[in-house]
């Protein structure tokens, strides 16, 4: 299947828009049953790795 708007892909229009957005981000462009374990652990080392790049970047603990 080809996603002809990237920016809203069509496994995710049924989702909130803010969860929407982060999933986007992350790089989760579609969810199901068979492949949500996968796409779960992608968003978590993803997350990860962001967080890692924030604390060497002195942002840990940074709260607003």
């Amino acid at each position: 299947m080809t996603q002809t708007n990237l920016a809203r892909p069509q496994g995710l229009s049924r989702i909130d828009p803010a969860l929407r957005d982060t999933a986007a981000a992350l790089g989760v462009v579609e969810f199901s049953a068979e492949t949500l374990s996968a796409e779960r652990q992608q968003a978590d080392r993803v997350a990860a790795e962001r967080a890692a790049a924030a604390e060497a970047a002195g942002l840990g603990g940074v709260s607003i």
